[in-house]
């Protein structure tokens, strides 16, 4: 197959500040079947969704429907939208896959149709899409294709990596280690820095979109450590509990500012970052341990979580709709919803 065109041709509208005054709620297309899969591009300006019957594109500010593919044999349970390009990285899944789940394929929506395929030798669990790479992570290996060539060009093995765990910026991508708890964070500048995170296997991470913060947390689920990735250093602790609880994901939120934690329980906790990422004595941070500042009950799962700050907070549920939430100056966390937008 030929390499995919990259075209730029999707209109730039970043979140801004006159948007986090109100936040709204809206049901999303279901396209007459199941929704299994939802993911933000880099900067939340665009939500990608996988269906069992095909996938869609929505812009987030306006929130409105961009486009919609419909296929008759199968359903998409990995999505990855390239920046604010027409390139969409997807996987098959749910109870008919589209496809096998050891192949991604690259949609190109400029000509409308796949115009590549990365086969790998067992099912994928996660995919990340940079301005320069496909990362395709299964629960043994991590595979970095060149985005341009789409010929792979590096191959890591992994401790077992049941959850899939990844995060990729523009300038650093972090993998599973080859011992539990362990990390590899990898840039062109730094190469390979080795990350002993936790003593039990990585649950969740997250990784600042432009920034230098990574953020990770166990399948204990009562701590959350944040680390400078240019040095490695840990940064900060943040507790979520003191029972165990399965962290399904982690946000830092776009200003580094704030990070949200959200457990199996459906509860939703949000920590306060300490300001001093860069300060040279980190001593003193550790001297206790942070306590979330906000919580909200949660009425289902989540599949996708946006931050740009306290104020502009987006939630895709496992049921298709997207939540707005702020913090409020009661430190409580809201849902601010109008009537649901017709699609």
């Amino acid at each position: 197959m030929e390499g995919p065109r990259l075209s730029f041709h999707f209109n730039s509208r970043i979140l801004g500040v006159a948007q986090r005054l109100l936040f709204y709620r809206f049901d999303i297309e279901t396209m007459v079947g199941e929704m299994l899969c939802a993911s933000f591009n880099h900067n939340g300006s665009y939500l990608a969704c996988g269906f069992d019957n095909g996938f869609a594109v929505y812009q987030c500010n306006p929130f409105q429907r961009l486009f919609s593919r419909r296929f008759l044999t199968g359903g998409i349970g990995i999505i990855q939208l390239l920046d604010e390009s027409n390139i969409i990285a997807v996987v098959g899944g749910g109870s008919k896959p589209l496809f096998s789940p050891n192949s991604v394929l690259i949609w190109n929506d400029k000509v409308a149709r796949f115009v590549a395929e990365l086969r790998v030798h067992t099912k994928v669990s996660s995919i990340r899409v940079t301005n320069k790479l496909i990362i395709v992570v299964t629960i043994t290996h991590v595979y970095i294709f060149d985005l341009k060539t789409l010929k792979k060009i590096q191959e890591y093995p992994t401790y077992e990596n049941s959850y899939g765990v990844v995060a990729a910026n523009s300038k650093v991508f972090v993998i599973s280690g080859n011992e539990k708890g362990s990390l590899r964070i990898i840039s062109e500048s730094s190469g390979v820095l080795h990350l002993e995170a936790h003593d039990n296997i990585v649950r969740a991470i997250s990784l600042s979109d432009e920034g230098s913060l990574l953020a990770t947390v166990s399948e204990r689920g009562t701590l959350i450590r944040l680390y400078n990735v240019n040095s490695g250093e840990k940064y900060q602790i943040l507790r979520r509990g003191v029972d165990k609880a399965t962290v399904c994901s982690l946000t830092i939120s776009n200003d580094e500012k704030y990070l949200i934690c959200i457990s199996d329980k459906q509860m939703l906790y949000l920590f306060a970052v300490s300001e001093n990422i860069n300060a040279t004595s980190l001593t003193t941070i550790f001297t206790t341990e942070s306590k979330s500042i906000a919580k909200l009950q949660l009425r289902e799962d989540v599949c996708a979580v946006y931050m740009v700050d306290a104020q502009s907070i987006f939630l895709v549920s496992v049921s298709g709709q997207i939540s707005w939430l702020s913090l409020g100056g009661d430190m409580q966390l809201k849902v601010h919803t109008t009537s649901q937008l017709a699609i």
